[in-house]
């Protein structure tokens, strides 16, 4: 198990986000760069779907991540095919700063639930 952190580019229009990631370690290491959208419902959860960019990885899937109620993060969870399955599951946060998506799915997979949403900084 290991928490992978993307950079990543967000262009919204209206309730469309548009997501663009680097890869969180080396290729060697199995990472790829991918694409993803996601729409907001409600203001209160993101739902989409991402694929890899990199030539020759399958990786694709659907993103279901509820929506911090001040806009800061968002956390939940990806399910998709990889080279590890064709259908594999995992916790998943966007967040504004480099350590809190880390932070914030390390509280996922400790607790299997978000017991404190991070407040605002």
């Amino acid at each position: 198990m290991r928490i992978d952190t993307h950079s990543l580019e967000v262009h919204q229009r209206g309730d469309l986000l548009q997501l663009d990631a680097d890869r969180a370690v080396p290729v060697a290491e199995d990472s790829y760069r991918w694409h993803g959208e996601l729409r907001l419902w409600d203001n209160e959860a993101l739902i989409g779907c991402y694929r890899s960019t990199d030539a020759a990885v399958r990786s694709k899937g659907a993103l279901y991540l509820a929506l911090h109620p001040h806009g800061t993060n968002a956390w939940g969870r990806w399910v998709g095919m990889s080279y590890d399955g064709l259908v594999i599951t995992g916790w998943g946060a966007i967040a504004r700063t480099d350590d809190e998506a880390p932070k914030i799915v390390q509280n996922l997979i400790d607790t299997g639930k978000l017991i404190h949403a991070p407040q605002p900084s």
